[in-house]
């Protein structure tokens, strides 16, 4: 067939239905929808040109796909919505598909069962077919059969009288899936029949290639994969040794454990509890006392005190050691071969409970147990027991903290830190304590009820208190927590609920964005692909917010599924072992983050590393990722998936902001005088709109003189095709609006925060914050104020 040169198209939507036309050098557009998608309806093939036949033949190729669905039904395009753009045919899928059959073979089978492809293009022009997902991520599937000559390609019209192929019976439910991917880059594994699938698959910094085993009797599971000294801790046949540490010098003791590192070793006289590659041994009281007896002929009480150890914690990646004795604690730090040793002392805290209006009592030793923790520093964990209200907190005779007459919560966890002296409450909310000038000053955690713990090596939690908290750009109640140097977050509480729990094996989260939105609040956890998004309801709020109010605490319940099933650097929630609050197990987000990278250089470009950028995650218009690049960094290409979507011309300037929102896949990248939007499935179409230069905002210095935002300070987007929208960051206090240098607004004292503004140039400005809009329009060549609405 003799091909033709294919002539300009044009794609539109009218009525919610793509609409194709065609032109041919100087003549007029002709509608070809027919040829895309009324094909069963064309009957005359012969009266159509070459081009119209060559459009049916491509698209006769769906025919022979096939899609299977996770319960094994069968599909066609016929069930998928179809949507054209330029020359590339969308077939978007309604159901989560686990393999795609064309011409009675398996050319995709999907490896991770909660990662499902979104829709499939095909390439009219190219005869290429691709598989896209959420996140951003393309499989580009081999249709050609390598059994059948090389020559003879499967991309043909159905012969004459030929049926549609059908599909081979499934096997059964409970049989494996098929597919596998594998980490090596550039590597295409085969099956008996030689079909493969090459997978591009989007990192941080490149396009890594592998195979998929498209075999229908092997499966490889992807596992939870341990560490190896994790794994050897785990085994069973970890090598036992039995010692006596009763009565020994502490050097010998040490000796013992360098010697059995990679051991286990059992104490006569202990009991031994284990928590991952951790041991704790406690001293029977019986077996201790008569070791005392005995030691008393030989020694003098004091030695006896210093020798015996109650109580031994085994860490064993930190390489450290705490002993405790009569006297005190001793921690001991291995360098190299060398025991590093320093002795802690039980800080002079003393806990009290009210015991009338104006007096207080003592807590007694059984109302509280203490311990020494090396995690997030040496530290000492005060923990108090369950019923007992504990309302104050001295230093000797300094009131640390003090709980208010009406209030009815009570101090659960104390942590003092012997670095840096400062103490950590944890009631409700967790208040951090530093003395200051001869005097105690608290400071709560942001935002409130929201509780952060680590782990203590032993399966107890304590409480951490995040420093890193910034306002969120987006949300004016939001923030952002930065999970950057605290040790890693093991479990997140909002009230009494668990947000997220840590499980062994599993990564952690980098940071947690908390935004709040009327009675719906979203907390968003990074991992390092993506955020998962955990969202809770008003019904939650009130009903912990009415059990803390009374005092009484509520049972604890995971308000989403722990982490599990994950990839090798992110965490997936699962929701099978979890109680279900409110039916919040269905409000679990995954949300990918793009394979978006940034480069400098002009001639030898370099990737910008995440310390040259800032990245931010909002579920404000339709989820978007916000990437703001650092004002002394110049940046000179973006590239998606590996693919350059933008190169910086001569005389352009650098980006200042690139957003992509999840929803319509479209990426924004934000100059100072200009605005870039890159869209289609190929992020191969760009869009410029200049930014109006007459609109410029200010705020207020110090000393009251103005100073103008730059693109830094909001986030500009479009607004109703021909409106532009403000959004000003949290951090930034917008005081004035000029057009052409006239005062629009101004703010005034004792209003509430102006949190945007929307401008259609020349027409209209809209200012808003949390209390209402203000609508301004040109009137005898002014600006005046024509609506005020009050949403509150």
């Amino acid at each position: 067939m003799k091909v033709l040169a294919d002539p300009e198209h044009h794609a539109t939507l009218r009525r919610s239905k793509p609409l194709l036309f065609r032109k041919d050098s100087f003549e007029r557009w002709e509608d070809v929808t027919h040829t895309v998608h009324n094909i069963e309806k064309v009957h005359d093939i012969d009266k159509l040109g070459d081009i119209e036949k060559l459009h049916i033949e491509k698209l006769r190729d769906i025919e022979k796909l096939r899609f299977i669905d996770r319960y094994g039904r069968v599909s066609t395009y016929r069930h998928c919505r179809l949507k054209l753009l330029k020359l590339i045919l969308r077939i978007i899928f309604k159901f989560k598909y686990k393999e795609v059959i064309f011409d009675k073979r398996v050319i995709w089978s999907t490896s991770n069962p909660k990662e499902y492809p979104k829709c499939l293009l095909f390439d009219l022009k190219k005869n290429q077919m691709y598989l896209k997902f959420n996140q951003a991520k393309i499989i580009k599937l081999d249709l050609i059969d390598p059994v059948a000559d090389a020559s003879v390609s499967v991309m043909r019209p159905l012969e004459s009288g030929e049926k549609t192929p059908e599909i081979p019976k499934r096997a059964l439910e409970n049989e494996p899936n098929s597919a596998q991917n594998t980490n090596e880059p550039k590597r295409q594994v085969t099956n008996g029949s030689g079909t493969t699938a090459t997978i591009v698959t989007l990192t941080e910094s490149a396009v890594e290639t592998s195979g998929v085993e498209l075999s229908g009797t092997s499966k490889t599971n992807e596992e939870n994969v341990l560490s190896d000294e994790m794994l050897r801790d785990e085994m069973s046949s970890e090598e036992m040794s039995r010692e006596k540490m009763l009565g020994k010098d502490h050097e010998l003791i040490l000796d013992l454990f360098q010697e059995n590192w990679d051991g286990i070793i059992e104490f006569e006289g202990y009991t031994m509890t284990r928590h991952g590659c951790n041991r704790r041994y406690k001293a029977i009281e019986t077996m201790i006392s008569d070791c005392a007896k005995r030691l008393s002929k030989v020694l003098d009480n004091y030695s006896i005190r210093e020798l015996l150890v109650y109580a031994l914690d085994f860490y064993k990646k930190e390489h450290c050691i705490v002993m405790k004795t009569e006297p005190g604690y001793i921690v001991y730090k291995l360098q190299g071969d060398v025991w590093d040793e320093k002795k802690c002392q039980k800080p002079p805290v003393i806990l009290l409970l009210r015991a009338n209006k104006y007096g207080f009592d003592s807590l007694k030793d059984d109302q509280y147990d203490v311990e020494l923790t090396i995690v997030g520093g040496i530290q000492f964990v005060f923990r108090v027991k369950e019923g007992v209200k504990c309302v104050k907190v001295l230093l000797k005779e300094e009131t640390v903290w003090v709980n208010p007459v009406n209030s009815t919560e009570s101090l659960r966890t104390l942590v003092y830190n012997l670095d840096d002296g400062t103490i950590l409450v944890e009631t409700d909310r967790i208040f951090k304590c530093t003395k200051t000038d001869g005097n105690w000053v608290s400071t709560t955690q942001t935002p409130f009820y929201l509780r952060h713990y680590a782990d203590d090596g032993f399966g107890d939690f304590v409480p951490v208190y995040i420093e890193n908290v910034r306002k969120s750009k987006f949300n004016p109640f939001g923030y952002t927590v930065d999970y950057t140097g605290v040790p890693n977050i093991e479990l997140v509480k909002y009230y009494e609920g668990n947000i997220w729990k840590h499980q062994l094996g599993k990564p952690f989260p980098k940071s947690m964005t908390f935004q709040k939105d009327n009675s719906l609040k979203a907390f968003a956890l990074k991992f390092h692909r993506k955020f998962i998004v955990y969202e809770i309801g008003q019904t939650f709020y009130k009903r912990y917010q009415i059990d803390s109010s009374t005092g009484n605490s509520s049972t604890d319940n995971d308000l989403t599924g722990n982490c599990s099933d994950v990839n090798d650097l992110d965490g997936n929630n699962s929701t099978g072992n979890d109680l279900d609050v409110n039916g919040l197990d269905d409000d679990v987000y995954d949300h990918y983050i793009p394979d978006i990278t940034l480069f400098t250089g002009d001639e030898n470009v370099v990737e910008l590393g995440s310390d040259n950028y800032s990245l931010d995650f909002s579920k404000r218009d339709d989820f978007t990722f916000l990437y703001t690049i650092s004002p002394e960094v110049s940046c000179t290409e973006i590239r998606c998936s590996n693919s350059p979507v933008w190169t910086r011309g001569p005389g352009e300037g650098t980006p200042v902001q690139v957003c992509y929102t999840e929803r319509d896949e479209t990426l924004t990248v934000a100059f100072e005088d200009k605005i870039l939007f890159i869209y289609g499935d190929l992020l191969d179409i760009v869009d410029t709109q200049q930014l109006p230069p007459e609109l410029t905002l200010y705020k207020s210095h110090e000393k009251g003189e103005l100073i103008r935002l730059n693109a830094r300070d909001y986030v500009i987007q479009k607004y109703d095709c021909e409106g532009f929208e403000y959004v000003i960051n949290q951090y930034v206090d917008c005081t004035e609006l000029r057009h052409n240098g006239t005062v629009v607004w101004k703010h005034r004292e004792g209003e509430p925060r102006t949190t945007s503004f929307i401008y259609w140039p020349k027409k209209t400005i809209c200012v808003v914050n949390k209390c209402g809009t203000a609508w301004y329009k040109p009137k005898l060549a002014k600006w005046v104020l024509t609506t005020s609405i009050n949403t509150l």
